[in-house]
């Protein structure tokens, strides 16, 4: 030991606390149980993708008749640009 040094240091005292590092981490709202433990909520989220899905189906055939729409014009194009080149 050092001359002078107190020897003190090393206690823990509630002025002093222990600086050791935990690996538990709490997050606010983590407590919060999953819908699958907490069945009150399943109607809700059911509902809401049941909503999430029609969504995107609806989308999805949007985006399929753009495209065959799209196709159409182009071979109208082509046609067009064939007719004009035989002229």
């Amino acid at each position: 030991m050092l001359a002078g040094a107190d020897s003190s240091s090393a206690v823990l005292t509630p002025d002093m606390p222990s600086l050791a590092l935990s690996t538990q981490v709490k997050v606010p709202g983590s407590e919060a149980p999953f819908p699958e433990h907490d069945h009150s909520q399943m109607g809700a989220l059911i509902e809401g993708m049941k909503t999430c899905q029609s969504l995107w189906k609806e989308a999805s055939d949007k985006a399929k008749h753009y495209k065959m729409v799209a196709t159409q014009l182009e071979e109208e194009v082509q046609i067009l640009q064939d007719s004009n080149e035989g002229n």
